[in-house]
């Protein structure tokens, strides 16, 4: 009876953690990302271009995208079958295409300013985010 009453918490918590989730979320049109990916094991620090991914998920309170962690995968194992042990990937994103293109260019700047790293852009050919399937989670 104990576990019964500790399972039916546990899954009200989660409802209720579901829907106040929901509520911060709303859809964004349209998002600006471009990927930074490096490895430990090499002196190259790759750039992406910068992407439009139309339709994602924006949270409301803080402006972070939802499931950004799905995108840095994707830049993740792109790489992996580029044979590139182990990559540390991160997304940078921004609504707005002048402030992401300022940071991208910062960034770049950065990079080459430290002769430690070759800096390499991955084009849109080569790789662009892809939109996630959010169907299920409506």
């Amino acid at each position: 009876m104990k576990h019964l009453l500790l399972i039916l918490s546990f899954l009200t918590l989660s409802l209720g953690q579901i829907s106040a989730q929901e509520k911060n979320e709303i859809q964004v049109t349209d998002m600006y990302a471009f990927g930074y990916v490096t490895s430990l094991n090499d002196s190259i620090v790759y750039l992406t271009e910068i992407s439009n991914m139309p339709r994602v998920t924006v949270n409301k309170k803080n402006g972070f995208l939802v499931n950004r962690s799905s995108y840095s995968n994707q830049l993740k194992e792109h790489f992996k079958r580029m044979g590139i042990e182990h990559p540390t990937c991160a997304i940078i994103f921004d609504r707005n295409r002048k402030k992401i293109s300022k940071k991208f260019v910062g960034m770049m700047k950065k990079l080459q300013k430290n002769n430690r790293y070759f800096v390499k852009t991955i084009s849109a050919e080569e790789f662009t985010f892809k939109e996630l399937d959010t169907s299920s989670e409506e």
